[in-house]
């Protein structure tokens, strides 16, 4: 599934910058829980906060949903 793939490489991505759910939760203007729900795949994730996440962690939207 394409939540699958997306929510592995958001938490793939978060690690290897070395940010924690808090803190990505912080400059997105959300909370930590609705990061662990992208990251496990429990939420779908919307095009425009794919695209601000992308930003905060370096990368684009296309290497997100990259299998």
């Amino acid at each position: 599934k394409l939540r699958s793939v997306i929510a592995n490489n958001i938490r793939q991505r978060r690690i290897e910058l070395g940010i924690t759910q808090p803190e990505l939760a912080r400059l997105l203007g959300k909370t930590q829980p609705y990061i662990s729900q992208l990251e496990t795949g429990a939420r779908s994730t919307p095009v425009g906060t794919l695209e601000t996440l992308s930003k905060h962690l370096q990368t684009t939207p296309d290497e997100l949903v990259k299998k």
